[in-house]
């Protein structure tokens, strides 16, 4: 099995590297995440999970990549960046909040790259998805408290919902 970090209150970066990508661990992120350094998070295989007891922050200086990403906080994760999933998003409790300036991007091409979605747990504003030629995506999203299910098929583009 997969060893999990100690949960991080809060994970502050202002310099240097931050990489997973060896050790492939879970990280369990309690507070809100902070990246101020440039050079980014280089993720290994294994989950980010953002379970905070209040509202949670993805602050960022440029883009993030996570490989596995955990939206576990009934409050909502919200990041005021682009973030992208290259592997498997969670939609377990609580809203990821997206913007067009703070896109989601699951670059994955996997039809069933996201576990759960549902009125309690949604992508809450614009997500994009690599989707392969002939293949599906339901995007797992709503806006204002109100859930949906968006269905793309056949499609060989990149589509933002």
């Amino acid at each position: 099995p997969r060893s999990t970090l100690f949960p991080y209150t809060t994970l502050f970066r202002s310099s240097g590297q931050l990489s997973d990508a060896d050790a492939g661990k879970n990280l369990i992120i309690q507070g809100n995440w902070i990246d101020n350094a440039t050079s980014g998070f280089v993720p290994g295989s294994g989950l980010v999970s953002f379970n905070g007891a209040s509202a949670q922050q993805i602050n960022l200086v440029s883009m993030e990549q996570f490989y596995n990403l955990e939206s576990n906080n009934p409050l909502g994760v919200t990041p005021n960046n682009n973030v992208n999933v290259s592997n498997g998003l969670y939609l377990t409790s609580g809203n990821l909040n997206t913007t067009a300036s703070a896109l989601l991007t699951l670059s994955s091409t996997n039809p069933f790259v996201v576990t759960g979605g549902s009125s309690s747990s949604f992508v809450n504003g614009p997500m994009a998805k690599a989707i392969s030629s002939s293949s599906f995506f339901n995007f797992p999203t709503g806006k204002a408290g109100r859930y949906g299910v968006v269905n793309v098929n056949n499609t060989d583009r990149k589509s933002v919902v």
